[in-house]
């Protein structure tokens, strides 16, 4: 791999179940049923800036709610390299899986399930390090084929308990604040982006 080329990790659209690629929608499941699907199959590793164009591929990204002792979820403004993004609202730190988060390689031993577990740790240590002190689960995926964004991505989710109290210092968070989930949906207009509207169901399934 050129190492001056960003690679992520990604799966052809069609070697994924159709369940768990809703218009828009969460898929709550266990960590054992993502592996049984996964286990049998092949990564495989694309630059980003063809994966981006690439709808035939659906990069994996990790995707990770982190609440903190007092039950306020963190929640700041997107910045970074994908600029169809910016200026939304977002209550996920993680981001693309890379080949530094690979456990095994393709043709020995590969582990969807340990490789996935590093891409979150790895992001949430870059963007939010004061929060890494805790527990952490996995919740299901989060899917949308609507936005052009969301034609290519695959979200994996997950719950990260910090024991840290907030507030805390953002890393390479932008515009950083703590927001109490709502008993119900929240709003288009005055809530985050689709995604994390999305994985708020599965918070509350």
């Amino acid at each position: 791999m050129d190492a001056a080329v960003e690679w992520v990790l990604c799966s052809p659209r069609a070697s994924l179940p159709a369940r768990w690629l809703p218009l828009a929608g969460a898929v709550a499941m266990g960590e054992e049923d993502l592996a049984g699907v996964l286990d049998g199959t092949c990564p495989k590793w694309l630059p980003r800036s063809v994966a981006e164009s690439d709808e035939g591929h659906k990069q994996w990204i990790t995707y990770g709610l982190v609440r903190e002792p007092g039950g306020r979820l963190a929640c700041y403004r997107r910045r970074g390299t994908e600029t169809r993004l910016h200026g939304a609202r977002s209550l996920g730190v993680g981001g693309h899986v890379n080949p530094v988060d690979a456990v095994g390689t393709d043709a020995a031993g590969f582990s969807w399930q340990g490789t996935l577990w590093n891409g979150f740790r790895r992001e949430l240590a870059e963007e939010l390090p004061m929060a890494v002190p805790g527990e952490t689960r996995f919740l299901g995926l989060i899917h949308e084929d609507i936005s052009p964004v969301g034609r290519v991505h695959l979200g994996v989710v997950f719950l990260h308990e910090t024991r840290t109290p907030a507030p805390m210092e953002p890393g390479e968070l932008h515009g950083l604040e703590w927001l109490m989930p709502p008993a119900g949906e929240w709003s288009g207009e005055d809530g985050p982006e689709l995604w994390s509207r999305l994985a708020l169901r599965l918070l509350k399934a």
